[in-house]
């Protein structure tokens, strides 16, 4: 389980610096991608 976030991680990070986003591009779509996560992971174990 973690070796498949790290994984994504890796994926997405390689995408979007072929894309040409900088650091702190990254920083706000991880964070933006955690929320995501995090809200989905809530709503799952609510039902």
């Amino acid at each position: 389980m973690m070796i498949k976030m790290i994984l994504q991680q890796y994926m997405i990070s390689s995408y979007f610096s072929c894309l040409g986003f900088d650091v702190s591009a990254h920083e706000n779509i991880y964070y933006l991608l955690l929320k995501i996560v995090s809200f989905r992971q809530s709503v799952n174990a609510t039902g």
